[in-house]
């Protein structure tokens, strides 16, 4: 025998309504082709926490994930404002949003959650770093690879 669909909210109301009128459990479950256990429950959650406890529960952990702690107004906003400027970076955007009266009472996120948010979202209007262009003089002043190959030798050879 396979499973039943859930109960709606309206059949669990007619659960809480017929008992209240006087009829059984056995004989409301039996006309609703449900267990009595079930109707037993519903009879008495909706007895227990009236009518509002028969509205449907979301179970399980807390949504996890990028913009997850964020209202999703918040996360729309600043990445419609990512695609239609691809320029600009977290901060940019985060100073738009602060600017925005309906977004003025929410919580917005850190610049580095928002890059991530970026990333994730829109990754083909997020620009990667950009390389420095390499120059000998600044490598030099750095103690690159030849300003401290030279000092290790001049500082391993013995003193005369």
């Amino acid at each position: 025998m396979g499973q039943r669909a859930a109960l709606t909210r309206a059949e669990k109301e007619h659960i809480y309504q017929e008992k209240l009128k006087g009829r059984t459990l056995p004989a409301i479950a039996a006309e609703m082709t449900i267990a009595v256990e079930t109707a037993r429950k519903w009879w008495r959650v909706a007895r227990d926490q009236g009518r509002d406890g028969l509205q449907a529960r979301r179970r399980g952990r807390e949504p996890s994930g990028v913009g997850s702690h964020f209202e999703p107004q918040v996360i729309e906003a600043a990445v419609g404002l990512k695609q239609a400027h691809p320029g600009w970076g977290p901060n940019r955007v985060l100073v738009e949003l602060n600017q925005r009266p309906e977004l003025k009472d929410l919580a917005l996120p850190s610049r580095s959650r928002m890059a991530v948010v970026f990333k994730s979202r829109c990754a083909q209007h997020v620009q990667g770093r950009r390389a420095r262009p390499f120059s000998p003089s600044a490598a030099a002043r750095s103690g690159g690879a030849c300003g401290l190959a030279t000092r290790r030798a001049g500082r391993d050879t013995p003193s005369g």
